[in-house]
């Protein structure tokens, strides 16, 4: 049941839907019985999922087939984290198609030519207002560079933060397929993956703050 519950959270997550919202529609009780972790493994080609999202959904699977060979409370703390990091990832995705967009609007090669051409004909006009007027120009294009330059480096920020997370549930999945060819699982091994995705959550969610932040700072400029 415990894992029913988790891969209906995730299934829920993955299509988008608000959680609170299904459970107002009372379809609780149905899908802790009638959703498999086959089930939703086998649907996966049929869902439009990003690679950290299909990794995701094979960790959450192999992660039902280690029943009665892990403690449901550390399983449930296992797929809480995942589940989290997923919540954590669409955010980030939320944020990286954000500033893709501004970047390709801003382009620094652009600005860059901007601020060129500006320079050169400051120097090319000795008249008093022109130049008055290409100093502001200067300046403003200056500014917009400033933030441009700095909207790439935060999507450089987030796009490795994603690849970040996927890792983390390759790792997962990958210390899953281990702990199925062992007889017994080892404490430590277990809490490394609980501990490995916590600490991914965390970076992940001061990554989104920092981003949020300078953006924060830009506007008020």
């Amino acid at each position: 049941p415990w894992l029913a519950f988790g891969l209906f959270g995730g299934s829920v997550l993955l299509s988008g839907v608000s959680f609170r919202h299904t459970l107002r529609k009372d379809l609780m009780v149905g899908f802790r019985t009638h959703l498999p972790s086959e089930v939703l493994f086998a649907a996966r080609p049929l869902m439009n999922l990003s690679p950290a999202e299909s990794v995701y959904v094979e960790t959450a699977a192999l992660l039902a087939a280690l029943q009665g060979k892990m403690e449901e409370q550390t399983a449930r703390n296992i797929l809480l984290q995942l589940n989290t990091l997923l919540v954590n990832n669409r955010q980030l995705e939320t944020q990286r198609q954000r500033l893709a967009e501004a970047v390709e609007q801003h382009s620094t090669m652009v600005l860059e030519a901007d601020k060129a051409r500006f320079i050169q004909k400051l120097g090319e006009t000795d008249d008093t207002v022109t130049r008055q007027s290409l100093q502001q120009s200067l300046q403003m294009c200056e500014s917009r560079l400033e933030d441009a330059r700095t909207m790439e480096q935060n999507l450089q920020r987030v796009m490795a933060q994603q690849e970040a997370i996927q890792q983390t549930f390759a790792s997962a999945q990958s210390s899953l397929i281990r702990m199925q060819t062992t007889p017994s699982l080892s404490s430590p091994a277990v809490e490394e993956i609980t501990q490995t995705v916590k600490q991914i959550n965390l970076q992940t969610q001061a990554v989104e703050a920092a981003v949020e932040e300078v953006a924060v700072l830009s506007a008020q400029r």
